[in-house]
């Protein structure tokens, strides 16, 4: 099951939508990735393959992704899962932005067709 939602540009999400997630673009790989993967893939990069952006023609586009406040101390993509995983079982994340990953989705019209950029959709990998 994948998450769908309209966005404007920027959107911010709760920490638990980034758990554990399934890759939502095409040409990934479907099996879910383990925590530590996906935050080590956001802290160099600055995105995911779960993390994206449908257009109404079909196409997707990664997201921009930014890591919550709490965790951007952190070197190690394990410690970052580690405090993440204790944060939400203790129901201990920080108010406001602090326990926010903030997801800036592109807009404009999509880049492979050209087509409208209305009803765009904001992907989330499943919970594995």
């Amino acid at each position: 099951a994948f998450f769908s939602s309209v966005v404007h540009s920027p959107h911010c999400f709760p920490l638990q939508v980034l758990r554990k997630l399934r890759p939502a673009l095409p040409g990934a790989m479907p099996a879910a990735r383990q925590l530590p993967a996906v935050l080590a893939d956001i802290q160099r990069h600055g995105r995911c393959v779960e993390i994206g952006v449908e257009y109404t023609c079909g196409h997707r586009r990664s997201a921009d992704v930014q890591l919550a406040a709490f965790l951007q101390d952190k070197r190690e993509p394990r410690a970052m899962a580690r405090a993440l995983r204790l944060a939400c079982r203790k129901e201990a994340l920080p108010a406001g932005d602090a326990g926010t990953f903030r997801i800036d989705a592109p807009s404009g019209p999509c880049q492979e067709c050209g087509c409208c950029n209305r009803g765009a959709s904001l992907w989330c990998g499943g919970g594995a």
